[in-house]
């Protein structure tokens, strides 16, 4: 793997660009620079190689920033930096990069470009102004039917037009927070992307309009001015009374017939006729009905307790209809 690469002096001699102030104090940045990066502090190193590149610019000093967003994890702004040290290196007819710096750049460009997230979005108007992350989007491709802009490359920063309507744009994966403005109206989306996925997004720059909202049905009420939910708890408490009423009745003659079956087989092991055995299967066939009776009996009751208590008071209505979340915060 390709590491940093020291100060960029040879290079500068070659174009016999005079080392004025400037210069001296870009080049003292980046020698602090590379001696952070030796040390894995990549944060302060990066700021430090911003500071020469913005001091004295060199297609080397370009390459070490995008190998600092690379370990940092910015995908994107590593993307992004790799391709601009090649450019500026072409723009310097190749005099400010090596050959093996520049196959360096192009390589580890390709190698991000695999986890990068392409998205098409669309924007609603088309003219409206759109923000990443905070940050206006940076163009890559300005030509052709559809743009491409990178996102997180550009200082944080106020929403800016958009190109037209439809246009592509190149991020980290994540979540990132979409900010769309057209005049006094301005819609944040949160987007969740993986990585090397392409998909498309669309994003209105105000509200939708809202639905109509659904009047509250009330209850309808009984013919006696009761709500249905109680005159269905007096039902079930009804059925669940006449169910201990046959559990009370069919458990007597449980009893009884169990007390005749017992008179007409006195030995208890052995009957003078089939009567006994009978009786006997009468009694067993009587206990049952008066279990389930029972049974049902008390679970009516506890179902009618329920249905009472919930129950609303005369004349209230069903709750308000709730209105769905969208994804989206709306300012105004």
């Amino acid at each position: 793997m390709m590491m940093l690469v020291g100060t960029p002096r040879a290079h500068a001699q070659e174009r016999r660009e005079p080392a004025g102030d400037a210069t001296e104090r870009a080049r003292a940045r980046f020698v602090e620079a590379a001696a952070l990066a030796r040390e894995g502090r990549w944060s302060e190193a990066l700021d430090r190689f911003e500071q020469s590149a913005a001091l004295r610019p060199h297609a080397v000093a370009t390459f070490n920033i995008a190998y600092c967003e690379r370990a940092l994890g910015h995908d994107t702004r590593a993307w992004y930096r790799f391709r601009r040290a090649v450019e500026e290196d072409a723009r310097a007819g190749g005099a400010e990069l090596s050959e093996a710096l520049r196959r360096g750049a192009e390589e580890y460009a390709a190698e991000l470009e695999t986890r990068l997230v392409h998205a098409i979005v669309t924007v609603e108007p088309g003219d409206a102004s759109v923000s990443v992350d905070g940050r206006p989007l940076e163009p890559i491709v300005s030509s052709g039917a559809r743009p491409v802009l990178a996102v997180g490359v550009r200082p944080p920063g106020p929403p800016e037009p958009a190109p037209q309507a439809t246009f592509e744009v190149i991020l980290d994966p994540g979540r990132h927070t979409f900010f769309i403005r057209k005049g006094d109206t301005s819609a944040t989306i949160e987007e969740q992307v993986a990585a090397g996925e392409s998909l498309r997004l669309s994003f209105p720059a105000q509200p939708p309009a809202p639905r109509p909202r659904q009047a509250a049905q009330p209850l309808v009420p009984s013919p006696d001015g009761m709500p249905t939910q109680r005159v269905g708890a007096l039902v079930v408490g009804g059925v669940g009374l006449a169910s201990l009423t046959a559990g009370v009745v069919f458990g007597a003659l449980t009893v009884s017939r169990w007390n005749e079956a017992v008179d007409a087989c006195p030995a208890r092991s052995s009957c003078p006729d089939d009567r006994g055995l009978r009786l006997s299967q009468e009694a067993r066939q009587y206990g049952n009905v008066a279990t389930v009776a029972l049974v049902t009996s008390g679970t009516a009751a506890v179902g009618a307790i329920v249905l009472w208590l919930t129950a609303p008071g005369n004349g209230a209505t069903g709750a308000a209809p709730v209105a769905r979340r969208v994804p989206a915060r709306f300012e105004w």
